[in-house]
């Protein structure tokens, strides 16, 4: 692992060197210092942002949509969870995988631990549904501020 690293990080001030032997070796470093220093402010500001961006745009909505798998599910808060659970289905895998690392859910239905805990809508949402759709947020918000 190691050894791809230094190999990356070579390949990076190859490139370099042979675009500044072009373009001029000062414009090109700041270039590179001004796209280093997206990436650490993207770094930085996208979990900032992300959390923003849930609180105050997609929380309400979040909740509506929620509030819907509850009333379909009878009431039931188990049933909810577990179609809000089912609902999550259509992120992509890397996200999917991120939410079963954290032990919220196991493969596709809500962990047991989790879903014993939760007794609210509102607990749904801010337990199982918050952290994923805040880490879909993270995600685009680092992506654009790193641009």
């Amino acid at each position: 692992m190691n050894h791809i690293i230094d190999i990356v990080l070579v390949a990076i001030i190859a490139l370099m060197v042979f675009i500044s032997s072009k373009r001029g070796f000062i414009v090109t470093v700041l270039e590179f210092a001004s796209g280093v220093l997206a990436f650490i402010g993207a770094r930085i500001l996208a979990p900032v942002v992300a959390v923003f961006l849930y609180d105050n745009i997609a929380k309400k909505v979040v909740t509506e949509f929620i509030a819907e798998k509850y009333a379909a599910a009878g009431n039931s808060i188990a049933n909810a969870v577990n179609n809000v659970a089912t609902s999550l289905d259509f992120l992509p895998d890397g996200i999917l995988a991120y939410v079963n690392a954290s032990g919220m859910m196991d493969g596709n239905a809500v962990s047991q631990n989790i879903l014993s805990s939760i007794t609210t809508v509102e607990q749904i949402e801010s337990v199982v549904v918050a952290p994923v759709v805040t880490a879909v947020i993270q995600l685009i918000a680092f992506a654009v501020l790193a641009l």
